[in-house]
């Protein structure tokens, strides 16, 4: 790690010995006392940074930061920004291979059970499925099912059966979310397809099933707001709201879809594909 600094002090002066432990305590230093004169990062090809006698520059590295594949809900833009505003010269990206190549990574889920459905060879462990609601739910149920269960589904007698009324005309969610070992979901969005099969009982014309997918932190952009971002679509019955009208939820949201399943009158299974690609906004 290099640093920028003013002669005669800081880290680059005579018997200033820097380990990895001891520079983060510097950090926190630094952040503690930002005065000091070599705390300031400067910005790259300022005048004022130090030049050695053959005229080259010092410059700061980041030579060990990951992507959104192992950052949980960090991603490589806020990485980025955070670098930007940091004065950062260089950007090392790293990142484990088995999280690039998906190893031991869910492929595919057929809910036979909450939390103990063993996976296909090579897809990782059982995970385990929380039920989650929000917005002012006045009844909520669901659970696994053996009947009915999709007929595209090559393992038979198991389905998600998901039913939810409100208190009043705002949404009422109910629903649930997975959590998996090793988080062996999480991956780049960028090319990912996903199919999923949904029957849609007759008889309602308000509400929607909705599959959410948790993305990452973006910093505020486009008028949106910074925060964790979400990729949203919804089913609705025949006759439902479709569009890409965005509502509020508890969460800020960099992509917001919105897709209409039309359902016929008679109740039968859909096998809806929804895809993600990238693009410059």
């Amino acid at each position: 790690m290099c640093d920028d600094h003013l002669p005669g002090g800081g880290p680059g002066s005579a018997g200033f010995g820097v380990s990895r432990r001891n520079f983060l305590g510097g950090v926190a230093a630094a952040a503690l006392v930002p005065r000091l004169p070599w705390a300031a990062r400067l910005p790259l090809r300022s005048p004022a940074r130090p030049v050695a006698a053959d005229g080259a520059s010092a410059y700061s590295l980041a030579m060990h930061v990951h992507s959104s594949f192992s950052e949980y809900d960090g991603s490589m833009d806020a990485q980025l920004w955070q670098a930007t505003r940091n004065a950062l010269d260089v950007l090392w990206w790293t990142e484990h291979d088995q999280r690039l190549n998906d190893l031991d990574y869910r492929a595919t889920v057929h809910f036979t059970s909450l939390t103990a459905e063993q996976p296909g060879p090579g897809e990782g462990y059982p995970w385990q499925w929380k039920q989650q609601e929000s917005g002012p739910v006045a009844s909520g149920s669901g659970g696994i099912v053996a009947t009915p269960c999709s007929p595209y589904d090559p393992v038979a007698g198991g389905a998600l059966w998901l039913a939810v009324t409100s208190q009043s005309t705002s949404a009422a969610l109910y629903g649930y979310q997975a959590s998996a070992p090793g988080f062996n979901y999480r991956a780049n969005l960028t090319g990912q397809r996903l199919s999923i099969d949904v029957l849609l009982n007759p008889g309602w014309s308000r509400g929607y099933l909705e599959l959410a997918i948790g993305t990452s932190y973006h910093e505020a952009a486009g008028g949106r707001p910074a925060g964790d971002y979400a990729l949203s679509y919804r089913l609705v019955p025949a006759g439902g709201p479709g569009g890409s009208t965005p509502e509020a939820r508890r969460e800020p949201e960099w992509v917001r879809q919105q897709r209409a399943a039309e359902a016929r009158a008679r109740a039968e299974w859909l096998r809806q594909r929804v895809s993600a690609e990238a693009f410059d906004d």
